[in-house]
């Protein structure tokens, strides 16, 4: 079967009922072929489940959108598109030319956490093994702007086990559509590499320390194994800090100090000598800056952790995670011409140490001091 749609207006369609999709609902298998080209657009489309203009389940079957337009249409998942494919399966799904914007993907408290908030431009549900070298899931094409995910995915959210070889491959041009590694919001683009299958039994906690912004997987990626800090007030950069890892790019490494408990901060700048690396890059490596202002550092009630870029916008801490900062050792280095001031900032070695370092991204962003190589 064949459907074509051309130069058609879609407008202020909404799905009252518990279905996918307020325009088109199509499950195509094998032979099947659905067609919307010659500016064709979907306008104000609203589903109350999946796929606010367009759903489908594809099993052998072909998707093209060729110059489409779709604005502000929303679901819970997909606030545009949402497509559930079956990687085992001769298949594609193309992207041509085509805008999303003003799209959404709203959170519905009455459903599980995974069934909404997520692409809203783009939902990708992946079942099985995808073959790279089909190129058959190709949004090369897609063009986006302004739209919002309540949870994660601004414009795509992809769910594939294959996630990050599809990625990897050509730096993610498969996926990008006309996302920008140095100007796009880095939320545009996001997805767990796991399949749809198992997707749909996580937890919220499970989801969130396993999914990624894409752009993290074809990002030159830091990783960190020790993170130190000395403080001596003797010294005219009194905070001196310490890093050990391996891939950290001079000139280009970043870090980000957080807070391991919540409180309000703003964001401190302190000028200081460039970070400086030394060591192999892939056997190990040390890099070491300093701080003259160290008046944010409340060593005796908190604990911090760190993350490191070598981007400004891929951050990663322990084993090369997002979000999951590598615990920061403060030790105090006793100054004899300013003995109060010392013993007034011993540590009190009777906190307890937070369990892990898993911090929310909300905190991250928040309550962060921001320090780049120049």
């Amino acid at each position: 079967n064949e459907i074509e749609i051309i130069n058609s207006t879609f407008e202020n369609i909404e799905q009252s009922s518990s279905g996918n999709g307020a325009v088109i609902n199509a499950e195509l298998r094998s032979g099947s072929l659905l067609s919307i080209n010659e500016s064709s657009s979907f306008i104000n489309c609203i589903s109350g489940t999946n796929g606010g203009g367009i759903y489908s389940t594809i099993s052998g079957g072909s998707i093209e959108l060729n110059e489409i337009t779709i604005n502000e249409c929303s679901a819970p998942n997909g606030g545009a598109i949402y497509v559930n494919i079956d990687f085992t399966t001769q298949f594609t799904f193309v992207v041509i030319d085509s805008l999303f914007f003003n799209c959404k993907a709203k959170v519905n408290s009455s459903l599980q956490y995974f069934e909404s908030g997520f692409g809203a431009g783009i939902f990708v549900a992946g079942r099985g093994n995808y073959d790279i070298l089909s190129n058959a899931l190709d949004l090369r094409g897609m063009k986006f702007y302004n739209n919002s995910a309540d949870k994660s995915g601004q414009t795509l959210f992809v769910v594939m086990s294959s996630l990050q070889d599809l990625c990897k491959k050509d730096e993610g041009k498969y996926v990008k559509g006309n996302y920008s590694d140095t100007q796009s919001i880095v939320g545009e683009l996001e997805g767990i590499s796991i399949d749809y299958t198992i997707f749909i039994s996580q937890t919220q906690d499970q989801i969130e320390q396993q999914q990624h912004h894409l752009q993290y997987y074809w990002s030159n990626i830091v990783t960190l194994t020790k993170v130190n800090a000395t403080l001596n007030t003797s010294n005219t950069e009194p905070l001196r800090f310490v890093l050990e890892g391996q891939n950290m790019i001079s000139g280009q490494l970043s870090v980000k100090i957080v807070e391991l408990r919540l409180k309000t901060q703003d964001e401190l700048n302190d000028s200081t000598d460039p970070i400086e690396i030394t060591g192999d890059p892939i056997i190990e490596q040390t890099a070491t800056f300093s701080m003259s202002n160290y008046s944010w550092l409340e060593y005796k009630k908190k604990w911090y952790g760190l993350l490191a870029s070598n981007d400004k916008r891929i951050y990663v801490g322990i084993e090369q995670k997002e979000r999951e900062t590598l615990g920061l050792k403060v030790e105090i280095e006793e100054d004899v011409n300013d003995i109060e001031e010392i013993q007034e900032g011993i540590i009190d070695t009777t906190q307890t140490e937070p369990k892990g370092s898993n911090v929310p991204w909300w905190i991250i962003k928040e309550e962060t001091i921001t320090y780049s190589s120049r």
